[in-house]
């Protein structure tokens, strides 16, 4: 699209190159010496780019990444995932990374944890609850994801973390996607990997003692609760039988109990999805969205009518013949919206992307 505006834009960062990282962010303020000794200052909401990059393991550590969770703390977008050797099971290590949306830059990933217990950790998930930033992980000592604990740590003021502290869970209970948060209280999506059902969670200030809250039949995991009101909640989930669609199910209770999960036309064969409700009340679901048996293309649908149908998508924002997988979305404080996801194994990719210019790519996927 042509503007003005971005013709002007353009032609600065061809003569000061030093804005050109600027410039690609849907969203920025910036102050910047120019060559001719006179400063420009602007902040402009220019909805035409999406921004997209890789985010590396530490330096030195050349296995692979996967399980990226996604969070805004005081300002600052964090990602965390979980980096292993070979086997997605054994050797794990928590990495983070933090991003700054003055700069639309991400800091180097590094570990949390380095070789804690001499266990394996993975799935992270945080999440910003009273005041901090938190996070869930699992530790293996030997065997599979069904014998997986969960632990949790804090971020301290200069970003270092408190010693992990075990959660009450059982063996094989593991989460995917962050709390919902009510005041002084979160309810948490947790599922057993013993028998690929959901069970929901609740805690307050002690992050290590949850309590039960509900759960319902059927082999669906790794679920993403949506909050419309007090009592009107939803829930989308990875189905892990037989099913091939996205999973969808409503509570008129606040969660205390859950209708039968029911298909959406959105596919899913047996990978992780994510779902987030809009400032605007839109529901916003990621998926692989396809019949077949692999984990590509990652796809984005949007639904005004409360998941009822989905009117625009699907629009495939990554086609890359690799594996694109285990989704997780954020709208931060600026109404822009944060993909994470793995992509290929290798590397995290991250896309920043205006609700404008989302609405406008799925629109013209539908055209």
């Amino acid at each position: 699209m042509n503007s003005p505006l971005k013709n002007i834009l353009e032609e600065h960062c061809l003569k000061y190159p030093d804005l050109y990282h600027i410039y690609k962010m849907p969203y920025f303020f910036a102050q910047s010496k120019l060559r001719n000794s006179y400063s420009i200052n602007f902040k402009i909401r220019y909805n035409q780019f999406m921004n997209n990059e890789f985010i590396h393991n530490p330096q030195g550590f050349s296995g692979h990444s996967h399980a990226s969770s996604i969070e805004e703390h005081n300002g600052q977008i964090y990602l965390s995932w979980y980096a292993y050797e070979e086997k997605e099971h054994t050797h794990g290590q928590i990495v983070i990374s933090k991003f700054s949306k003055e700069i639309g830059d991400w800091t180097k990933g590094k570990f949390i944890f380095p070789d804690y217990d001499k266990a394996s950790c993975g799935n992270p998930v945080i999440f910003s609850f009273a005041g901090k930033l938190h996070i869930f992980f699992v530790v293996l000592r030997g065997g599979y994801w069904d014998k997986a604990q969960i632990y949790t740590s804090t971020m301290n003021d200069d970003e270092s973390w408190t010693n992990p502290e075990r959660v009450n869970t059982e063996a094989g209970i593991m989460v995917r996607h962050r709390p919902i948060i009510n005041q002084d209280q979160a309810t948490i999506c947790a599922y057993d990997e013993k028998t690929m059902s959901t069970i929901l969670y609740k805690f307050s200030s002690n992050l290590k003692s949850w309590t039960k809250f509900s759960e319902f039949s059927g082999e669906y995991i790794q679920g993403d609760i949506l909050q419309f009101s007090p009592k009107e909640w939803q829930m989308y989930l990875r189905a892990a039988g037989d099913n091939t669609h996205v999973m969808k199910a409503l509570s008129a209770n606040g969660g205390a109990t859950w209708e039968i999960a029911r298909d959406t036309p959105l596919l899913c064969p047996l990978s992780g999805i994510a779902a987030i409700k809009l400032s605007n009340d839109q529901i916003l679901v990621c998926n692989n969205h396809t019949e077949q048996h692999k984990r590509n293309p990652l796809s984005l649908s949007l639904s005004s009518s409360k998941g009822v149908s989905f009117e625009l998508g699907p629009y495939h924002i990554d086609k890359s013949p690799i594996e694109l997988s285990y989704p997780s979305l954020l709208q931060d404080s600026d109404g822009n919206i944060h993909i994470s996801y793995t992509y290929n194994r290798k590397m995290i990719k991250h896309i920043l992307i205006s609700v404008e210019e989302l609405t406008e790519r799925c629109k013209a996927e539908n055209a």
